[in-house]
C-alpha cells in the first residue's frame, strides 16, 4: 500500500488572460524500500496529468522530527503527525546523535569495534563506528594472543557485556617496546614492533623504514633466480644482516 501526502499550490499560466492550474506534490513510499520514497509533482490541465519527479524538499512537511532505526543504525527524518508514515527519508547521523554521548567498545549487527553512542541507553538511540582510538582510554582489559607457528599475534578487547573482540593489533601496544628487525633470507627481512619482554606480551609488524639505522649504504647482490643484479640497501655495520631493503638501481650508480 502506498502512503501519499499531498500539498497544493497554485501556478498561473499567461494565454491573454490568467487562468489557474491545480498543482499538488505527492510523495509517494519506495516499493523496494519501506524507508524512503519519491517526491512528484502532480499537475492537471483540463482531464490531462502531469506527473514530474522533483525534489523530496517539495513534500516535506511543516513539522518533522528525527529518529534513529538501531537495527539499521541509521537516522531517519519523519512527519510528526503520523511518526513516518506519510513522510520519511534517510539522512546524516549526526542529526540523531544526542548532546552527550560516550566511547565504548561493542558490536551491533555485523559491525564490531569501537563507538559512539548515547550515554542514555549505550547504543539504543545512537551509535556510530569510530577510530578504535577513541575507545583506548576506557578500554579496561586487552588480551594479546600470540602464535609462535606463524609467529604472528591478535588483540582482543572486552565489551560492555564481557565479551572479547578482535580488534586491530596496535591497541594492544604495551608501554615498553623495540623495533626489531629480522632477515627473512638473503635479500628480504621484516621489521617488528614487540614488547622488550618477547613476542608473548606484544608483536606486531610494521614498516620496514622503521627499522632503518641512521647509517646505511647501497651494494650490489645477484640473487639466486634472478636474471640481472639489484640494488640494495644495507645497514653500514653488518652489511646487511640488521637491515636490509631492495631499492632503485639508480643508488648503486653513484
Amino acid at each position: 500500500m502506498k502512503h501519499i501526502i499531498t500539498l497544493s499550490l497554485c501556478i498561473y499560466v499567461f494565454t491573454g488572460q490568467q487562468q489557474l492550474l491545480a498543482a499538488e506534490y505527492q510523495w509517494i513510499r519506495s516499493k523496494n524500500n519501506y524507508f524512503s520514497g519519491d517526491c512528484y509533482q502532480i499537475e492537471k490541465k483540463d482531464s490531462q496529468q502531469i506527473k514530474l519527479k522533483v525534489k523530496i524538499e517539495k513534500c516535506r512537511p511543516q513539522l518533522t522530527e528525527y529518529v534513529f532505526l538501531k537495527e539499521k543504525g541509521n537516522c531517519y527524518e519523519i512527519d510528526s503527525k503520523t511518526k513516518g508514515q506519510t513522510f520519511t527519508r534517510r539522512v546524516s547521523k549526526k542529526l540523531c546523535r544526542s548532546e552527550d554521548t560516550i566511547y565504548l567498545m561493542g558490536q551491533f549487527g555485523k559491525q564490531k569495534g569501537c563507538f559512539e553512542v548515547d550515554s542514555e541507553t549505550n547504543g539504543e538511540k545512537f551509535y556510530k563506528k569510530t577510530s578504535l582510538e577513541n575507545c583506548k582510554e576506557n578500554t579496561e582489559e586487552t588480551f594479546f594472543s600470540y602464535d609462535e607457528k606463524i609467529q604472528e599475534g591478535k588483540c582482543f578487547v572486552k565489551d560492555q557485556n564481557d565479551k572479547f573482540l578482535e580488534v586491530k593489533t596496535h591497541l594492544c601496544k604495551t608501554p615498553n617496546t623495540e623495533t626489531l628487525f629480522e632477515k627473512q633470507n638473503l635479500i628480504e627481512g621484516k621489521c617488528f614492533i614487540q614488547d622488550v619482554r618477547g613476542a608473548k606480551y606484544y608483536r606486531h609488524e610494521t614498516k620496514i623504514e622503521n627499522c632503518k639505522p641512521q647509517k646505511t649504504d647501497y651494494i650490489i647482490i645477484s640473487p639466486p633466480n634472478k636474471p640481472s643484479a639489484q640494488c640494495f640497501e644495507v645497514d653500514t655495520e653488518t652489511n646487511g644482516e640488521k637491515f636490509i631493503q631492495k631499492v632503485r638501481n639508480k643508488f648503486c650508480e653513484k
